[in-house]
C-alpha cells in the first residue's frame, strides 16, 4: 500500500505517514514486499527519510526511559484526558 504524496507543507500529514511506516514495520508478517514499498515511500522525497528517522530516535529515547517515568507519563495523561472529557461534557 502506497501512501499518496503530500503537498510540501503538510507536515502533520507526512508525521501521519511516518507513524503509520513505522508501526507497520514493527508487526509481523513485514515481509520483503512491504520494505520495497516502504523504500519507495522513503526515495520519493527526501523530507521522508529524515522525518522518519527524527521518528526512530523519539522512539529509542522513549524505549529507553525508565519504567517508573512510563509509568507517571500514563498516569498524567490519564489525568488529562479526564480532565478534558469533563470540560467536554459542560
Amino acid at each position: 500500500m502506497n501512501a499518496p504524496p503530500l503537498p510540501p507543507d503538510d507536515t502533520a500529514g507526512l508525521r501521519q505517514q511516518v507513524l503509520d511506516w513505522f508501526v507497520r514495520r514493527q508487526r509481523a508478517g513485514w515481509g520483503a514486499a512491504d520494505e520495497q514499498a516502504f523504500q519507495q515511500w522513503l526515495q520519493a522525497d527526501a523530507t521522508r527519510g529524515s522525518a522518519y528517522a527524527q521518528w526512530e530516535q523519539h522512539w529509542s529515547a522513549i524505549d529507553a526511559m525508565p519504567a517508573g517515568a512510563i509509568a507517571q507519563l500514563r498516569r498524567n495523561l490519564a489525568h488529562d484526558k479526564a480532565q478534558l472529557s469533563a470540560a467536554q461534557q459542560t
